[in-house]
């Protein structure tokens, strides 16, 4: 980046060493800033357009798949947005036994179960660590392996499946081809373009989503210790022979 092109950056800025949470991605000296508010995060997204840099959302950094960076590659023309500071507002609207929870991506998944406990609200199922943020959750399609026991009913506004299924609506930055600027906009279920905002894997700028809330549940966790070896490796054994035979 030039001299000349940070004179014209729109909010403060700082170089930071990007490292994720099991240190296998890691990148340094990357331009990094912190938006205080929407009009902000419009402002650095299209100066990076005008400037041909590339520009990432970052979180809690607790992900496996370079989603944010490469490791090694070149980052100069990178321009990471962190959401993690300001964007953390929750807005709970409980209806009967359910209810709707509007929240900014930058807030972390602890602190909006939290938030959605002390109403008697909660999702089927979520990742387990809490130091996630919701718009990490979202773009990976977190926590898919929610599937329902043998005859399980689903409670009302309730979802099997990922986070990402209770989506009611959302807000991203889109580009607005009559203004030649990216602007937010804000897609319904229904929209049968929000489909590529649900699973995005790091590829959209999501600002703020709306979720369908069911009742909360506690679940009680019993372990058994009479289970034999023998008989556990038996069950799962067409699945671990077809993967280790798999060919490559």
């Amino acid at each position: 980046m030039t001299s000349s092109s940070l004179n014209t950056f729109p909010v403060g800025y700082e170089y930071v060493n990007f490292v994720n949470w099991s240190k296998e991605i890691s990148g340094n000296h990357i331009l990094t800033c912190y938006p205080q508010n929407t009009d902000e995060l419009l402002a650095v997204i299209n100066w990076a357009h005008e400037n041909k840099y590339c520009v990432r959302p970052v979180g809690i950094k607790h992900n496996w798949s370079p989603l944010v960076i490469a490791n090694g590659e070149d980052n100069s023309n990178v321009v990471l947005i962190d959401l993690t500071r300001k964007f953390k507002n929750i807005s709970i609207n409980k209806v009967g036994e359910h209810g709707y929870v509007t929240a900014q991506t930058g807030v972390t998944m602890q602190a909006l179960l939290t938030e959605l406990e002390k109403k008697k609200l909660g999702f089927y199922a979520t990742p387990a660590p809490g130091d996630l943020t919701l718009g990490g959750v979202l773009a990976i399609g977190g926590h898919g392996t929610c599937i329902p026991a043998k005859d399980e009913p689903l409670a009302e506004f309730a979802s099997f499946g990922s986070v990402s299924n209770s989506v009611v609506s959302l807000k991203a930055v889109v580009w607005d081809q009559a203004r030649s600027k990216y602007e937010l906009k804000e897609f319904t279920r229904d929209n049968a373009e929000s489909s590529a905002f649900l699973v995005h894997v790091g590829r959209a700028f999501i600002s703020e989503v709306t979720l369908q809330v069911p009742r909360n549940r506690r679940l009680r966790c019993q372990s058994y210790v009479n289970v034999v070896n023998a008989t556990i490796f038996d069950r799962f054994s067409p699945f671990l022979m077809s993967a280790i035979h798999q060919p490559g």
